[in-house]
This record gives structure tokens, sequence and C-alpha cells, in this order.
């Protein structure tokens, strides 16, 4: 299992929050999600053998989240 944090610039309420985790968690291979508002950043524990940081990167883009950086959890 892979931990990262994602920035997402455009994170701002809790409307974003809702809508990032309802895309991320039904998917397959992510295990956890937890949106942080003020920092908008979000915190991804997910099965890189299962999805990959690309889907989820698509995944959030369809919903106008583009992820600005990545770094390890």
């Amino acid at each position: 299992m892979s931990k990262v944090v994602l920035d997402v610039p455009e994170i701002s309420c809790a409307h974003c929050s809702q809508a990032i985790t309802q895309a991320l968690q039904p998917q397959a291979g992510v295990e956890k999600v937890r949106v942080d508002v003020p920092s908008r950043k979000v915190y991804l524990d997910y099965d890189e053998n299962t999805i990959s940081i690309d889907k989820v990167k698509a995944l959030l883009a369809e919903e106008e989240y583009p992820v600005a950086n990545i770094s390890n959890a």
C-alpha cells in the first residue's frame, strides 16, 4: 500500500471535500481518502497494483480539481 499527499489548489470548501471523496473512495484500490480543506491537500492510501496515481489524477481532473503536486505521506 502506498500513501501520498496530493496538493489540490482548487479545494475551498466542504463541497469540494465531498466531491473529491465521492470521486475517489469507490475506486478499486483506494483504501482511504482524507481531504484537508484549510491546507488544500488530499491524503490518499491506495494499492498501486490496482489503481495508478495517473488514474487518481485523471479522476480529480474530471471533477475540476487538478493536482498541482504529489508527495510521499
